[in-house]
Formats: structure tokens, C-alpha cells, sequence
């Protein structure tokens, strides 16, 4: 019994990367989870319990089949192409919301992985390829990873925190946001690369700046794309009002002209009726 729990232990500390890889792919499941969650509650993207179990399992066997048959790092790139799709055709979005769930979702994780590496870097001195490499630590590094994830879906719930964004965009705010997300990608993709793989050469205080800059960042992104959103949609209120002032301006005239016309009809059956009378007499 002894010797078993030692082999378990001395799998669980020993650095194989390619077993570790094969052992945490069933917690694909519980990222697609705790991500569709996040970003339908955040986008407010109408969603059922069955859209939610088709994506979930959707996306997790696309990730395990691309993981096992397509070399790093092209697998990530494929795993991001597929994301979007899959919104698109399950959750039936417009395309911005469905790049926009995606980028959401890498963004996050990204904050939340460069935010664990630094405190596992700091508090048990592991560098990015140990704590990929240890099967302990890649395991407790994504379910913490995921735990982050989910209280954020929480809170952004039940505070209602969201982003509205509209369908009917026009083209040039949607190429704004579009550019924007895709520039906050590379910047956020080049100070993760720096916190994750150059973590061992800087000094603590260059991480924490840098983690810092990261969540600075995504947390102004949020904001400008609400505060972008606001304006589109008022923007569209105001030309709905312009609109129903212009239908109201329209059915007024009309009802005028109607009135005219009614009086006249009135004034002529009078004057027949008074002529008749006439005859009569």
C-alpha cells in the first residue's frame, strides 16, 4: 500500500509534460462550462440549457481531437477559430458577438493564467514549464484558474454586469470594436509571453507592474465597449424618435387635410339641404 501511494505521489510531482497533456484533457469540459457562462452572462447572449450542454460538449471534443492530433502552437489557433463558430451556429449571434465572446474569453484567461503564474512563481519558486510539466500543479492551476473564472461569472450576474451589445451596429463601429479587440490581443498576448516565459529573468517588480498594466487594461476595455455600446443605442433611440416624431408630423397633416375635407362635406350637404327646403317652401 505504501509503494502504491509513493507511485501515485510520484506521479502526481514528476515532471512529464506529455502524460500531464493526455491526464487534463477532461478538463476541457469544465473550462467550455465555466467560459460559455462567463461570456453569454457578460454579452447577454440569449442561451438554453440545451444550447449550453450542445456547446460544451461541442467545443471540449473539438479541443481534445485538435490537442491530440495538431502540434503546439498551432492547436491554439484552431482552438480560437472554432470557439467563434460554434457560438455562431449554436447560440444563432451576429458575428461581433461571437469574435467578441471569444476574445472575452481568451482575455480572461490570459489575465487569470498570467495572474497564478506570478503567485506560483512566487510563492513555490516553480517557473512556467514546471507548473506545465508537474501534473499537481497543472491540475490545481486550472481549477483555480476555472474557480476565478466562474466567480466572475457570478459576480457579473448577480450585479448585472454586462455589455449590450447591439446587433444592428453600423459597419464602422463594428470595424472600431473589431480592431480594438484585435490590437488588445497582441497586447495583451506579448506581456502574458513576457510574465509566463520571461518570469524567471525579471524582477518581481517588473511582474507585478506588468500583471498590473494587464488588468488595467482589460478592465478599461470593458468600459469603453460599454460606453460604446450605450452610445449606439442611444444613438438608434434618437432616430427612432426622430422617426416616430416624423410619423406623428405625417398623421397630423393627414387629419387636418381630413378635417378640411370633412368640413366641406358638412358646409356642402348643408347648403343642398337648405336649397331642398327652399324648393319646398
Amino acid at each position: 500500500m505504501a509503494e502504491f501511494f509513493q507511485n501515485v505521489w510520484s506521479l502526481l510531482t514528476t515532471e512529464n509534460a506529455e502524460l500531464v497533456n493526455l491526464l487534463i484533457l477532461p478538463l476541457s469540459f469544465i473550462e467550455a462550462l465555466v467560459s460559455v457562462l462567463f461570456f453569454t452572462t457578460i454579452l447577454k447572449i440569449k442561451s438554453s440549457k440545451k444550447q449550453i450542454i450542445v456547446f460544451v460538449f461541442s467545443l471540449s471534443i473539438a479541443a481534445i481531437i485538435i490537442n491530440l492530433l495538431v502540434p503546439n502552437p498551432y492547436c491554439n489557433y484552431l482552438n480560437i477559430i472554432v470557439m467563434p463558430v460554434l457560438v455562431l451556429i449554436i447560440f444563432r449571434t451576429s458575428l461581433l458577438k461571437a469574435i467578441v465572446a471569444q476574445i472575452s474569453q481568451y482575455l480572461v484567461s490570459v489575465l487569470s493564467a498570467s495572474l497564478l503564474s506570478t503567485f506560483y512563481t512566487l510563492i513555490f519558486g516553480l517557473t512556467t514549464q514546471q507548473i506545465k510539466a508537474i501534473l499537481i500543479y497543472r491540475i490545481s492551476f486550472s481549477l483555480i484558474q476555472y474557480t476565478l473564472i466562474f466567480l466572475l461569472y457570478f459576480y457579473s450576474k448577480k450585479n448585472n454586469l454586462n455589455i449590450d451589445l447591439l446587433d444592428n451596429m453600423n459597419k464602422k463601429t463594428n470595424i472600431a470594436l473589431l480592431v480594438n479587440f484585435l490590437i488588445g490581443i497582441v497586447a495583451i498576448g506579448l506581456q502574458s509571453f513576457i510574465i509566463t516565459e520571461l518570469t524567471t529573468y525579471m524582477p518581481i517588480g517588473v511582474n507585478i507592474a506588468s500583471l498590473a498594466i494587464l488588468i488595467i487594461y482589460f478592465i478599461s476595455n470593458l468600459y469603453n465597449l460599454s460606453r460604446t455600446a450605450k452610445l449606439e443605442k442611444t444613438e438608434q433611440d434618437l432616430e427612432e424618435e426622430k422617426a416616430y416624431n416624423k410619423t406623428i408630423t405625417v398623421m397630423y397633416d393627414n387629419i387636418r387635410a381630413f378635417r378640411h375635407d370633412f368640413n366641406n362635406i358638412v358646409q356642402a350637404i348643408g347648403r343642398f339641404y337648405c336649397h331642398r327646403r327652399y324648393q319646398r317652401s
